[in-house]
């Protein structure tokens, strides 16, 4: 998931947005990175009032901090270095201020105090919403029906007013995500995982999943609508539906909930294909976050560059689109830079022969 999310936000853009495989990728992440993450979070946060010793609030403060370190953080590389390298790159001045106001969510008239407290900085909004949920998880799941009354609720949050979704703290991103997160949460509550992990195990279930998989990546090549558009309506979250649509009708809950459904089937599937032996991303899989927060230094640093375009203004629908080798080495240089954040840990060759040690290990403890 989290090499996922560093390839869209590397590769897609106004020089990319309009090539086929691009926005069929694009369909993919709005279904399984951000609702994967918060599914796995909730699988991991405690079910009761009881669990939230202090250990567990010191890590969530700790999150509180981290989040606005990095902010601010975001805010000093964007106005000290992105900007003015960017100014310095383009030769045409209005062609950069496109490009600079595309990547940067604050605007010129916002004091440091309204940008540090505002606006999360695009993806750090994970961090905001995961320090609510983890406070709000102990007494959601003392509800009756926890998982019904969260899809309510992330239904109705898509129908908030704009100014909301630019709040502290993001309430409408985090209301709107909350159903996978208590659908982790209740996994493991009410031991679905266990029935779940031996029927995505079934050869027949891998099977399937392979098939939903592919035929889910077709639909998405074939498709007649664009998924930023007619169907971002109801994919796209963090987003006032007032904006997305420019009107708002009841009946759009309905294809929020087809949406709910959809990931949730492609997160199985995906799960499904997975080995069950340890790889090179289950041993990194502990510094996630560390990739997912830093590697958007190194799309301001493409951007700032001219990598993707460097010529006359032009509206951004009219962006000339990246050629396509250019394409494939972003595409490898995405994948090299999640290697490089995934730190060292991750890289050492010999974690595969000392997971074996260990289960060799176990297994011994166990005959004893």
């Amino acid at each position: 998931l989290t090499q996922i999310i560093v390839t869209v936000h590397m590769c897609i853009n106004d020089a990319t947005n309009r090539q086929g495989i691009w926005i069929s990728y694009l369909s993919v992440v709005a279904v399984t990175v951000v609702p994967g993450f918060a599914l796995m979070s909730g699988y991991h946060s405690p079910q009761n009032p009881s669990q939230l010793n202090s250990r567990r609030l010191a890590r969530v403060l700790m999150m509180a901090v981290s989040y606005y370190i990095c902010q601010s953080l975001y805010i000093l590389f964007t106005e000290h270095a992105f900007i003015p390298m960017t100014r310095a790159t383009f030769a045409d001045t209005a062609n950069a201020d496109v490009w600079i106001n595309s990547f940067n969510p604050f605007s010129k008239d916002q004091i440091l105090i309204d940008k540090l407290f505002g606006t999360a900085f695009w993806h750090l909004f994970y961090l905001q919403s995961l320090v609510v949920w983890s406070l709000l998880s102990p007494f959601w799941m003392q509800l009756r029906y926890p998982v019904t009354l969260s899809i309510v609720v992330s239904c109705v949050a898509s129908y908030l007013k704009p100014p909301i979704f630019e709040d502290f703290f993001d309430p409408a991103k985090t209301l709107e995500y909350l159903p996978w997160f208590v659908i982790g949460l209740s996994m493991r509550r009410y031991g679905y995982d266990k029935s779940l992990k031996s029927l995505a195990k079934d050869k027949y279930a891998t099977k399937a999943a392979i098939v939903t998989v592919c035929c889910y990546l077709a639909w998405n090549l074939a498709l007649p609508f664009s998924a930023v558009d007619e169907l971002g309506i109801f994919v796209w979250i963090g987003r006032s539906t007032r904006i997305k649509a420019r009107d708002i009708q009841c009946w759009y809950w309905i294809g929020r909930f087809g949406v709910i459904f959809c990931s949730l089937s492609f997160l199985f599937a995906i799960y499904s294909m997975m080995p069950s032996r340890r790889t090179y991303f289950s041993h990194a899989a502990k510094g996630a976050l560390i990739p997912y927060i830093t590697h958007f230094v190194f799309v301001l640093l493409l951007v700032a560059t001219g990598w993707f375009y460097n010529g006359p203004k032009v509206k951004p629908e009219n962006t000339p689109q990246l050629p396509a080798w250019k394409s494939l080495v972003t595409f490898l240089f995405s994948i090299v830079t999640c290697h490089f954040l995934f730190g060292k840990r991750a890289r050492q060759k010999d974690h595969r022969k000392r997971a074996k040690e260990r289960g060799k290990e176990r297994g011994k403890e166990r005959e004893r």
